[in-house]
Formats: C-alpha cells, sequence, structure tokens
C-alpha cells in the first residue's frame, strides 16, 4: 500500500520459504525487483515445458509440450499478477524428470522445495508414499527441515510456526474468483443453504477422491505410470482445493504433457482423446483471455466474457483432464 497498490488479501499468506526467496528483491527499487521477478516466472515456466517433454518418446511430442506450455493463459495470469505459481511448476516437474531417472532423493527434495515454497504439488507428498518411493521420501524430509529451520533463522520461531499455520489455511475467495468444484455447486445451485453446500461439496470430494484412489489402486511400486498418475492426483487437487483460481490452473500443465507424451498421432481411433483434450485447453484459454482483457476482446463482447466466467469453462477442463488422465492409466494396466 506504500507504493500504491491495494491490499487485496489479508497480509502476507504464504510460506516463510516464499519470503525468504522474495526477500532480496525489496532491497532494489520496485520496478527492478518486480522485474526480475516476472522474468525468472517466465523462464522457470519454459523450462518446465523443456522438463516435461523430455518425458515423450517423440521429438513432435516434445515440440507440441514446449508449444501448449508456452502459449498456456494461467501463466500470463500468474505473472500478470506476479503470483508464485510458475516456481512449484518448475520444482515439480523437475522433481517428476529426476524420479524418472531413478534418481528418487534428488527428486524428493526438489518436490519438497516446489512445496514448500506454494503447496500446490503436495498431494503427490502422498503419492511418493503410495508407491513406496522411500528415497524420495527421505529427501522430502531432509528438504522440509532445511526449510523450516531457514525460516526460523531468518524470522524467528514464533513467526515462522504462526506463518506456517497461515499458509496452510485457506482464505476462499469470492464464488466469480473459484475455478473448482465448489464453484461449480455455488454457481448451479445457488438456492442452496450453506450448511448444504458444504454437505454437497464433502459428497463429491469424497466420490473424487475414492475415484482416484481406486484408478491408483494397488499400492506398493510400479514402473511407467509416473506422469499419468502425478497429473491425475493434479487435476483431482485442483478440484478439490477450496480457493483454486485461474493463476493456479498453470499447475495442469502437469495433467496435458504426460497425456500427449502417451498417445500416438491422432487417427481414427484417438481422434476422440486428442479432441477432449483440445477441447480442455481452449476452455483454459478462452476464459483466461476474456477474463483477463489479455488482447483487448473483452470490451467487445462483455457478454461472452461473463458466460465464461460464469459456466467455469475452466472448472469442466479440469473435469475432462481427470477423466482422460483415468481412462490412460486403466488402459496402461490392461495392457502391462
Amino acid at each position: 500500500m506504500q507504493y500504491g497498490i491495494p491490499c487485496w488479501t489479508p497480509g502476507y499468506l504464504y510460506s516463510p520459504l516464499s519470503a525468504l526467496i522474495a526477500w532480496p528483491l525489496t532491497l532494489i527499487p520496485l520496478r527492478l525487483g518486480a522485474a526480475i521477478w516476472t522474468i525468472a516466472s517466465g523462464i522457470a515456466a519454459v523450462a518446465s515445458g523443456l522438463l516435461l517433454g523430455s518425458q515423450a518418446d517423440r521429438p513432435w511430442k516434445s515440440e507440441l509440450i514446449l508449444i501448449s506450455t508456452i502459449g498456456f493463459i494461467p501463466i500470463f495470469s500468474a505473472m500478470r499478477l506476479g503470483q508464485a505459481e510458475a516456481f512449484p511448476l518448475f520444482f515439480t516437474a523437475f522433481a517428476i524428470y529426476e524420479w524418472r531417472r531413478n534418481r528418487g532423493f534428488l527428486g524428493g527434495g526438489l518436490l519438497a522445495f516446489g512445496v514448500w515454497f506454494k503447496p500446490m504439488a503436495a498431494a503427490l507428498i502422498f503419492l511418493i508414499c503410495w508407491r513406496r518411493q522411500w528415497r524420495m521420501l527421505e529427501g522430502a524430509v531432509v528438504v522440509s527441515l532445511l526449510s523450516i529451520g531457514a525460516g526460523i533463522a531468518a524470522f524467528g520461531l514464533e513467526p515462522t510456526l504462526t506463518q506456517f499455520h497461515r499458509s496452510t489455511s485457506s482464505t476462499i475467495p469470492p464464488p466469480d474468483f473459484l475455478q473448482n468444484l465448489l464453484g461449480i455447486i455455488v454457481t448451479f445451485l445457488p438456492a442452496l443453504q450453506p450448511q448444504w453446500i458444504i454437505l454437497v461439496y464433502s459428497a463429491v470430494g469424497a466420490l473424487l477422491v475414492l475415484g482416484t484412489l481406486m484408478i491408483l489402486w494397488p499400492p506398493g511400486r510400479r514402473a511407467g505410470d509416473l506422469g499419468l498418475e502425478a497429473g491425475l492426483l493434479i487435476a483431482a487437487t485442483t478440484l478439490l482445493f477450496p480457493a483454486t483460481e485461474f493463476h493456479h490452473l498453470i499447475m495442469l500443465l502437469l495433467c496435458f504433457a504426460p497425456l500427449i507424451a502417451a498417445w500416438p498421432l491422432p487417427s481414427k481411433r484417438s481422434w476422440k482423446s486428442w479432441g477432449a483434450l483440445a477441447v480442455a485447453y481452449a476452455l483454459i484459454t478462452i476464459q483466461g483471455i476474456y477474463d483477463f482483457n489479455l488482447f483487448g476482446l473483452s470490451k467487445y463482447s462483455p457478454d461472452l466474457r461473463i458466460s465464461f466466467s460464469t459456466l467455469l469453462s475452466s472448472t469442466w477442463a479440469q473435469v475432462i483432464l481427470w477423466i482422460l488422465l483415468a481412462i490412460q492409466l486403466r488402459r496402461h494396466r490392461n495392457r502391462n
């Protein structure tokens, strides 16, 4: 507020690690610090596309994943708002890359660093336990202890513990900003009382969790499904997290990439899957363009902007991605 920027959040809500990393930028002029942060976010996003493309077995798939990353509107949304989502995306993509190369300890450490930066991929900690990747868990624990220690050393014990509680407590934004199951319920069942909204949300959420666990069953070590399983959990997380907003959807690149890597060229047998994936990408893209007026289109068709926001097109894209990942995982298991 000192610089004339309206305070639209109740104070600093994120982890001590994020504050520690961003703190040096406060020592330089505001515009320069903001420019460094924004450029670093863009570099992290492009690097994520390169890492995610490495899981593909054909050059055209790697190129398509990179192009999809560069054109992904939630990246521009996060950069425009000064959000940190590009960095958790990068560290999560890097963790999956190292996991696939059997460097479990490093992969777990990278995953934990991204989670402590912003807990968008926290569900993958569950996945490494589910798949009994104990070296990854060891790496995650070590980095977590180092992150907590760094926060205590920089800010003290009480501020670090207090901020940890704040960063893990969801602040639910207004319904117009929601891009999740809760947003669907509030939008399409507006007459429900708050207690019934919570009940319906809990019931649908429980079904989603049960369906995800059924797809991941059985627990234990399993090779070949890592990217798909991580994508499934990310899609479930963004749908279930009660405070999901549009810029959080940058993590959905972890859903698009393994599907592109798993499928052959579009053909008579696969055109429906590719079509559904294209629809999911388009729903997110169109809503982002109109919500943030990225190309000045909103002023020409404000009614269309309202329609895309009200119908929660990005939320339906998440549903499509979850279904596609679930189907692909079942196909993969049946072949093996």
